[in-house]
């Protein structure tokens, strides 16, 4: 079976290599991407847009963490919802809908941020740098490039 904990990486075990084992190669999540978004494609990606405006998400009542990309859905589920009174089970298409978007949401700013280390590790490495930021040891490289 082998060595179930090592295997299961732990909220620790991400933190230690994201921050502490290649700081430089992080992503600020905070700031934003710092590199163009269309770099590495042929074809200009989409910019997404939000679908619901202000009005319309204060009118369905969303939270604040619900006012995302995928409110529109949040819109129509609560506006179902509202509609078929004690009937919520005439809702779940449009909750599925609202799920799944969030799920595909989390999917792509997950990809997003490690795309983002990725080219910043790649930065890192045409500069001559470790993910620490620290010069490469050349004798190193020597050793594993024969």
């Amino acid at each position: 079976m082998g060595n179930y904990p090592a295997k299961v990486k732990s909220s620790w075990g991400h933190y230690w290599d994201e921050y502490v084992a290649e700081k430089e190669a992080a992503p600020e999540f905070e700031k934003g991407p710092t590199f163009d978004p269309n770099f590495g494609f042929d074809v200009p990606r989409k910019e997404r847009v939000m679908v619901a405006t202000q009005e319309e998400m204060e009118a369905a009542n969303l939270r604040l963490h619900e006012r995302d990309y995928c409110a529109h859905h949040g819109v129509a589920y609560r506006k179902c919802m509202a509609n078929n009174m004690p009937w919520y089970w005439k809702c779940k298409h449009f909750k599925h809908e609202w799920m799944e978007c969030e799920y595909e949401d989390a999917v792509m700013r997950i990809k997003e941020y490690e795309r983002e280390r990725r080219l910043k590790k790649r930065e890192l490495q045409l500069q001559g740098k470790d993910p620490n930021g620290k010069p490469l040891d050349t004798k190193a490289t020597e050793r594993f490039s024969t």
